[in-house]
């Protein structure tokens, strides 16, 4: 009985001590907090002279890039269909070829009942 009842004083202590750093922090950021406008931030640490404006012209040349990425995309799922096709008429070959195909479809090979 007795360590359960150290159990729940451990427990409840546990609490109380989180309790109070919590609400430490939370008087803490509102007695030395700033509010900081996060749009002036972000302008004082970005150096003006090297952040890249594209013009028309690199917009041209990622619009021909996109047109090339797309075609280059369209052959290699032509490709794709082309080495199926091969590997179909390739598999086609191989079953032709094999002694099972002529033992049982055109009765030229040897069976076990001969």
């Amino acid at each position: 009985m007795k360590d359960h009842k150290f159990w729940k004083t451990c427990i409840g202590g546990g609490c109380l001590a989180g309790s109070i750093f919590i609400l430490f922090i939370i008087i803490n950021g509102m007695v030395k907090g700033e509010q900081h406008d996060t749009q002036t931030i972000i302008e004082e640490t970005l150096p003006t002279d090297t952040v890249f404006v594209p013009t028309a012209e690199d917009h041209a040349a990622l619009d021909t890039m996109l047109t090339q990425v797309q075609d280059i995309e369209i052959d290699i799922d032509t490709l794709h269909v082309r080495i199926d096709r091969i590997e179909d008429k390739i598999d086609a070959l191989i079953e032709e070829q094999s002694d099972e195909y002529r033992m049982w479809i055109t009765q030229e090979g040897d069976t076990i009942w001969d």
